[in-house]
């Protein structure tokens, strides 16, 4: 049995995750969230002191870095939260993985990497930070490292504070108020979706060492998106969109959705 060391277990994508993973030995880091017990679940706590050391004891086989923190506000706490996340726990993973069992480091990227926003947001500056780290470690010391790309990852049972499921919550209200101008992106991407190109990576070997995936669909606005909701889900709320500024995108040509979702719109939207 392969063992597995994830981080980011009780994100909404992690806990989806850790069920498929019945193959594997899982070593989850804990957060404030609780995971719920499974026979091959062992949670940790608190990250070990030593992370290289954890790695050879347990004969870590694969790492998923799935934690991350998205906010956007650009306050000095805020921001070194960001780092401490984003990059710094990254590259200790990284880092620990030298002289180690480690095959290959797992983690989740985001399209809007792909999509410049102006101005950049210093969430998306910090994962395309921690991704150069991944291409470089791959390059200079042949670790396999994947960043998958995620769009904007959707499904049942999902309490995030997120916009699809806000509208899901309120869709039987009359009307439904969006904090922005309906102009903005989105790229929705069924939660099944997310965890296929997961599990594929465990099974293929990186050749060359880095790659980058993508795990989203075509941009939508945000509102073409409700009135595709409205119409797959058969609802009629009105929706009031503030005069919030929202980010401009100047390029989306960088942009590659994913060829391989087995869930379109209109056949996720009606499972959530």
């Amino acid at each position: 049995m392969r063992n597995i060391f994830i981080t980011g277990a009780s994100s909404y994508l992690g806990k989806n995750l850790l069920p498929k993973l019945e193959n594997y030995k899982i070593y989850a880091l804990e957060n404030k969230t609780k995971i719920k017990k499974r026979e091959n679940l062992t949670t940790i706590n608190t990250l070990p002191d030593n992370l290289n050391v954890f790695f050879n004891e347990f004969e870590i086989d694969y790492v998923i870095h799935l934690a991350t923190n998205s906010e956007r506000n650009i306050e000095n706490i805020q921001i070194s939260k960001i780092v401490n996340t984003n990059i710094l726990l990254g590259f200790n993973i990284l880092s620990s993985s030298l002289n180690s069992p480690v095959k290959k480091v797992i983690s989740a990227g985001t399209y809007s990497q792909d999509v410049l926003e102006q101005p950049l947001s210093f969430y998306t500056l910090s994962k395309q930070y921690f991704q150069d780290l991944q291409e470089f470690y791959s390059k200079e010391y042949e670790i396999q490292n994947t960043s998958i790309h995620f769009g904007d990852i959707y499904g049942p049972n999902d309490n995030r504070d997120k916009l699809i499921p806000y509208i899901k919550k309120n869709e039987d209200s009359n009307e439904i108020v969006l904090n922005s101008d309906g102009n903005g992106f989105l790229s929705p991407v069924f939660i099944e979706d997310a965890l296929d190109s997961i599990i594929n990576e465990l099974i293929l070997d990186n050749e060359p060492r880095y790659s980058l995936q993508t795990s989203a669909s075509e941009l939508l606005l945000v509102k073409d998106f409700v009135e595709e909701y409205k119409k797959i889900r058969k609802k009629d709320f009105e929706v009031r969109y503030l005069d919030k500024v929202q980010p401009k995108y100047s390029e989306t040509t960088k942009f590659q959705p994913s060829t391989k979702l087995k869930y379109p719109l209109e056949k996720g939207l009606k499972l959530i």
